[in-house]
């Protein structure tokens, strides 16, 4: 039991308010960074954004990444969580990809959705609200957002990509010549039904540029994007696989593991102000990342909503049922399991718009459905926490 204001509260009820306040707090960063092209008239907002994604993904995540690798034992979760994340991003694939066939929808949103079903934003969410969760095993959870980063981006990469052997933009939209390589050009409008009331193009447009604004992995956007022949914004399949592997390897967060792996496996202590000086940096990531992610959002009417609503339930509720119970089988134990299966509920990662834009799918739809599922998951993540662990 727990005195909490004078009342005598069970560990479970104190245990659920503590979550909801602190979802609370970090989606009022959110919101706040939501707010700030309003409340600030002269910030460069998106500028603002990017130089702050800039920065996690080359300076502050990787100096947490370090940090956590580095103190950290190495368990048995540093082989099952890889593992876990591997087998739980496959089956929620062909779930999502068998509950598709169903939808008489183009094949480019098709693709689209079925990627917004899989991957998960595991780290830019779900690394804040670990650690907000669990702030007395700080390292332990950062360690399980790591382990299923350098897990889900990798796989996202290849498998992402891949799909766009079966899921391709028309033929018409493969061959339209584009001279800029920005990634908001190729997002045209989609047409809305007859039945529906008439939104100016500038209007649906808007969606995929806001996505495009809320991928924090900027540098990675722009490294994927100046790769892009001009002229051709689609490529081969052994290209574009090529060109998957090559991002992999250039990602600052798996160099990172890397080298705390190899520092660690030497034996050479590292130095006391270098430990120090990547948990100052570390300390910030969870802050940016939240601020960050609410300086892309913004507010749109949805139309055709039952293949969002698909796509946002098989990622929010279907995956962290799936990841629990291959958890369970793989034999986890706390607590990692809580952790990870609460990584399994995360929204989709921002890095699939990227992607989807890469092979010809379609963006504006994914857009929706990223916005969609990420507000929805500040429901979704506690319902699934009680459902799974009570409280």
């Amino acid at each position: 039991m727990v005195d909490f204001i004078g009342a005598e509260i069970s560990f479970n009820q104190y245990f659920s308010f503590f979550m909801v306040t602190v979802l609370l707090a970090l989606g009022l960063i959110a919101g706040i960074g939501s707010f700030l092209r309003y409340l600030i008239k002269d910030l460069d907002v998106d500028g603002a954004r990017k130089m702050i994604g800039a920065l996690v993904l080359n300076i502050f995540l990787p100096a947490l990444v370090f940090r956590v690798i580095y103190t950290a034992e190495m368990g048995a979760e540093f082989f099952q969580i890889p593992l876990i994340m591997l087998l739980s991003i496959l089956i929620c694939l062909g779930i999502a990809v068998a509950a598709f066939r169903a939808f008489k929808l183009q094949p480019e949103e098709k693709g689209a959705l079925i990627l917004a079903s899989t991957f998960g934003n595991v780290t830019y969410l779900g690394l804040p609200i670990l650690q907000g969760l669990f702030p007395s095993l700080a390292l332990q959870v950062a360690k399980v957002a790591i382990l299923c980063e350098v897990t889900t981006t990798p796989l996202n990469l290849s498998l992402g990509m891949a799909l766009g052997s079966r899921f391709k933009a028309s033929q018409r939209d493969r061959h339209r010549s584009e001279p800029s390589v920005d990634l908001t050009a190729l997002a045209l409008p989609t047409p809305l039904p007859p039945d529906q009331p008439l939104v100016s193009a500038e209007s649906h447009y808007s969606w995929a540029a806001e996505v495009e604004a809320l991928n924090t992995s900027s540098p990675l956007t722009e490294s994927l994007n100046r790769n892009r022949p001009k002229g051709l914004p689609f490529q081969t399949g052994i290209q574009i696989g090529w060109q998957a592997c090559q991002e992999m390897v250039r990602l600052p967060a798996l160099w990172a593991v890397a080298i705390a792996l190899t520092w660690k496996v030497s034996g050479l202590p590292v130095p006391a102000f270098l430990l120090q000086a990547t948990q100052i940096l570390g300390n910030t990531v969870t802050g940016l990342m939240m601020l960050s992610l609410g300086m892309g959002l913004r507010y749109r009417r949805i139309y055709q909503p039952l293949p969002l609503i698909v796509a946002s339930g098989i990622k929010l509720l279907i995956s962290p049922l799936v990841v629990f119970g291959v958890a369970i089988l793989i034999g986890v134990q706390a607590p990692y399991l809580e952790a990870v299966v609460l990584e399994g509920a995360m929204p989709t990662q921002l890095l699939t718009f990227v992607i989807a834009d890469r092979i010809g799918l379609n963006v504006e739809r994914l857009a929706l459905c990223i916005l969609l599922n990420t507000a929805a998951s500040f429901l979704t993540i506690p319902a699934m926490k009680t459902l799974l662990f009570g409280g």
